[in-house]
């Protein structure tokens, strides 16, 4: 059986450019997800709220109040309700939450940090074109910039273009027409050619579907 294991050192005592840096447990105790731009900043979401933790170690809360809510807003004056899977665009303009419990997308402007949601019906679940069901993961392509979103109660995974901000294809249809018994989705990623991976927490396994949309689960057994 195959395993992939990650482990992330937030210490950097052994790398020379975060040498002496180290962010202590409590800084950064019960991150959902987290995320990296080209600087090498964390940005990771944290209870109701999203924090960045730069080169230097130093940690800071970038947006929402840290009470549970649903309002936009800029910086700290937003709220989140239970914000887990996090993406940075590939130009580093903006950051991408999946909000679970508010069934919704949002976007996190850079710089500014102004808060605004682009996907989902603030607190109503669904599985319309316009609605989503509990989103976990969220991966961003970084050619095309369109996001992949973890549709985790509609068993599938949708699509957001940057450009329109428009969601594709209903949820009860899955994105991948060629692979229907996925049910659930919790992390998705993108790599340089187009290629989709996503974990599936009931089957155990890792998928990959190819930018021609070909699914394989061929991959690892978790």
């Amino acid at each position: 059986m195959w395993r992939i294991v990650l482990i992330i050192s937030f210490a950097w005592k052994n790398s020379t450019a975060y040498q002496g840096n180290v962010v202590t447990v409590t800084d950064i105790s019960s991150l959902n997800s987290l995320s990296v731009d080209t600087s090498g900043a964390v940005y990771a979401t944290q209870g109701h709220k999203v924090i960045s933790i730069s080169p230097q170690a130093a940690v800071s809360t970038i947006a929402g109040t840290g009470s549970a809510g649903s309002a936009n807003g800029i910086g700290t004056n937003a709220q989140f309700r239970s914000p887990d899977g996090i993406a940075i665009d590939s130009v580093g303009s903006a950051i991408f939450i999946c909000e679970i419990t508010n069934h919704a997308i949002r976007r996190i402007s850079i710089p500014g940090y102004v808060v605004t949601t682009v996907a989902g019906v603030m607190g109503v679940s669904g599985s319309t074109l316009t609605t989503l069901n509990r989103p976990h993961g969220i991966a961003i392509d970084p050619q095309t910039r369109s996001l992949y979103i973890a549709d985790y109660l509609n068993q599938c995974i949708r699509m957001l273009t940057q450009a329109a901000m428009q969601l594709s294809s209903t949820p009860t249809m899955t994105f991948f027409a060629s692979h229907a018994s996925t049910s659930c989705i919790l992390n998705v990623a993108v790599d340089s050619s187009g290629n989709v991976y996503f974990t599936d927490a009931c089957s155990n396994l890792v998928f990959v579907a190819t930018s021609s949309g070909v699914v394989s689960n061929n991959l690892f057994k978790l």
